[in-house]
């Protein structure tokens, strides 16, 4: 193959990437630290797991592209004041519906939080 012929393959490879959909929604808490611990509890306690239960698969399965994250971004583009704890869920086949993704992540982490005793701002 040509070397234009490559970079041309690897160019739509990358922009194909970049474009792959994403998904998200944010809770807000009164710092970095705290969205930082709060989220790593929800995560290690089976978040994701949960998520995948409601969605009908087995016990032990996740999702793959589901994630919280906390850090590595400006909070005020998220939160008025404190710090967000974002789920994203960027699919990487189309093996599950976003929408229903979205949905019960939002009602498991809703429930997680309730559990713990966390509020949010």
């Amino acid at each position: 193959m040509s070397r234009l012929c490559m970079l041309s393959v690897m160019a739509i490879l990358l922009n194909a990437c970049v474009s792959a959909p994403s998904y998200q929604h944010v809770h807000c808490f009164a710092s970095t630290e705290q969205a930082s611990t709060i989220g790593q509890e929800i995560y290690y306690a089976g978040f994701n797991q949960q998520v995948a239960n409601r969605l009908g698969m087995p016990t032990d399965a996740t999702i793959v592209g589901l994630g919280l994250s906390w850090n590595g971004f400006d909070p005020s583009q998220y939160c008025d004041v404190g710090a967000p704890l974002i789920v994203i869920y960027e699919p990487k086949t189309t093996k599950h519906d976003p929408e229903q993704v979205m949905f019960w992540s939002r009602v498991i982490l809703t429930e997680m939080l309730k559990q713990g005793g966390y509020s949010t701002i």
